[in-house]
This record gives structure tokens, C-alpha cells and sequence, in this order.
């Protein structure tokens, strides 16, 4: 009985531990741009050290996909983003920043090649194929409220480390949106988001086929910013 009293006290911290919600960021719009995720990086290393959290992702990922990119490459994405997106250029340079003020080497090109993730993992140089695609449902209480459910899925599981729940706020200082996701950080931006009243939205990563190459989407990138 002791032991049985035992298992069903570590499973509850364990099941605690699982449910935790990820820290808050708030997101205000009205801050000058390369100040608006001040804290943030700071508030993931709070929870969970570099080595749980940002190391192991990016370690993944540059071994499937950022290490197939050489410096021209990153030197461009970073041209592109600061050409067609510089309000966006800015909150990844103020993040860069966040990161060398810890003393690790993440530089705002390799933060924009994260804010292209999607296309560059879409081509041709990418080292190992993942067929998972994300899923979402909606569905309706008992009470009528409405509820967003989905599932992303993402490795390495220290990917999760990362998660924030960001609220948005408009120039006027009013809630424009929430979001919850992992590579906030990376990409200034979130794949599942609610406005309240309004709509529910997420990402749904599918495969291509055929697969593009590089070259076609780092022209895309250049002269469409997308």
C-alpha cells in the first residue's frame, strides 16, 4: 500500500508537471520595434536553461536543414526580410540581441532563415523527409463555449521548452489577439492564434510534391519576401 500511495503521488506531480501552462508574453505593438520582445528570451531561460530549450532545437534543425545553407544564403534571407519586412528585421535584431546579451551566438540571419522555416524546409536540400502533419479541431461545450484543440507535431520534444502564450496588443492599447507556440521567438509571429468573438486560426503543414528547389525558393524569397 505504501509503495501504491507512493506511484500515485509521483504520477499527480508528474500529470502537474505535464498540465503547467507556458509562461505569459504580452506583445504590445505600441513599443518601438526592436524593444517589443524585451524579456522574452529571458522569461524561457527562466523555465528551462538553454541547453532544454533552445540548444537541442536548434541542433536539430540545423542538422536537417540550416547547415545545408551557406552564408550567402543567410546573408540574403536577412536582406530580404529587412527589404520587404523592416518593422519585422527589427524585433528579430532586438531578439539577437536578447540572446548575445546571454552570450549565445544567434544572429538575426539565422533567425530570419528561422522566419522562412516553412519554404526552406519545403525544398530540395532538406536531410530527412517528415511526413507528420499537424491536426485541429474545434468543438462546443456543453455550455456553448467554443474551444480550439490541436496538436503540433514538432521534434525534438525540448521544442516544447520553448512554448509561450503571447497576447497581442494594438497601437491603441486594446487585446488584438492570443497565441500560443513554440517558435515564437524565431519568427516573431505565432501558428495558432484566437480573437476572441472573431476566429480561430492555425497552421497546417502539408507536403510538397514534387519537392521545390532551393534555388527557386531563395529567388521567391528575394524578390516576393515570401
Amino acid at each position: 500500500m505504501a509503495f501504491l500511495g507512493r506511484w500515485r503521488l509521483w504520477t499527480s506531480f508528474l500529470l502537474t508537471q505535464a498540465l503547467e501552462l507556458p509562461p505569459r508574453f504580452t506583445l504590445d505593438l505600441r513599443k518601438p520595434a526592436h524593444t517589443r520582445w524585451d524579456g522574452a528570451v529571458d522569461l524561457i531561460l527562466s523555465k528551462h536553461p538553454y541547453e532544454e530549450s533552445f540548444l537541442p532545437v536548434f541542433q536539430e534543425h540545423n542538422k536537417s536543414l540550416f547547415d545545408q545553407l551557406n552564408a550567402s544564403h543567410f546573408d540574403a534571407l536577412g536582406k530580404a526580410v529587412s527589404s520587404h519586412y523592416p518593422e519585422t528585421a527589427l524585433e528579430l535584431q532586438g531578439i539577437a540581441q536578447q540572446f548575445a546579451a546571454r552570450g549565445f551566438p544567434v544572429t538575426f540571419e539565422y533567425l530570419s532563415a528561422w522566419l522562412y522555416f516553412h519554404e526552406l524546409a519545403h525544398s530540395d536540400v532538406v536531410q530527412k523527409l517528415d511526413a507528420r502533419e499537424c491536426t485541429g479541431i474545434v468543438a462546443e461545450t456543453a455550455d456553448g463555449s467554443i474551444m480550439q484543440l490541436a496538436n503540433m507535431d514538432q521534434s525534438p520534444l525540448a521544442a516544447r521548452n520553448l512554448t509561450l502564450r503571447i497576447s497581442v496588443v494594438d497601437d491603441k492599447g486594446e487585446p488584438l489577439f492570443e497565441g500560443v507556440d513554440w517558435y515564437t521567438l524565431l519568427s516573431t509571429g505565432v501558428s495558432r492564434a484566437v480573437k476572441r468573438g472573431v476566429a480561430s486560426v492555425q497552421e497546417n503543414w502539408r507536403s510538397t510534391d514534387p519537392v521545390r528547389k532551393l534555388d527557386a525558393i531563395m529567388a521567391d524569397i528575394q524578390r516576393l519576401g515570401r
